[in-house]
């Protein structure tokens, strides 16, 4: 999972034709994406490249089981349910 909150407008609509090209949008500023070490080594690389202001500007990446991934609930378009367990929940 990536998110990114960026201030520059050409910055940002570039960071996203970048992530565009690796994973689906699931938000405006958050994108999923399945990839291998070395896509994810080009990708990190292409957004190292457009510079942003590291005092505005911020690009996450969450690493995610696919475990955990499956364990995925939508609220909206896309409907799943939940089993409530006593496990702990890390809430993005």
């Amino acid at each position: 999972m990536i998110s990114y909150d960026v201030v520059n407008d050409r910055k940002r609509r570039k960071i996203s034709k970048i992530l565009e090209g690796y994973g689906k949008r699931v938000q405006y500023s958050v994108f999923e994406s399945i990839l291998a070490r070395s896509d994810f080594t080009k990708m990190y690389h292409e957004l190292l490249a457009v510079d942003i202001d590291a005092e505005t500007d911020s690009i996450y990446f969450y690493s995610i089981c696919s475990n955990c991934e499956k364990k995925k609930v939508v609220i909206g378009r896309k409907r799943e349910y939940l089993e409530i367990n006593d496990a702990a929940v890390i809430v993005l």
